[in-house]
């Protein structure tokens, strides 16, 4: 793990390595969830900028 140096006890080598495949796998999950969560607030305020101004536009189009 660059910037936390290099010295790991032999003997804890593959304990130390099976921790960090582990918070891999969380940080993997945890960011898709929030991927997740993005994408819904993002559908949602679309939904909304829509609905507002849908019928302002409809009412006066714009000239093409």
């Amino acid at each position: 793990m660059p910037g936390y140096g290099s010295v790991v006890l032999l003997a804890n080598k593959e304990r130390f390595r099976e921790a960090v495949s582990a918070l891999e796998a969380d940080v993997m999950l945890y960011s898709e969830g929030v991927k997740d969560e993005i994408q819904k607030q993002i559908d949602h305020s679309r939904g909304a900028v829509v609905e507002a101004l849908l019928p302002a536009v409809k009412r006066n189009p714009p000239d093409e």
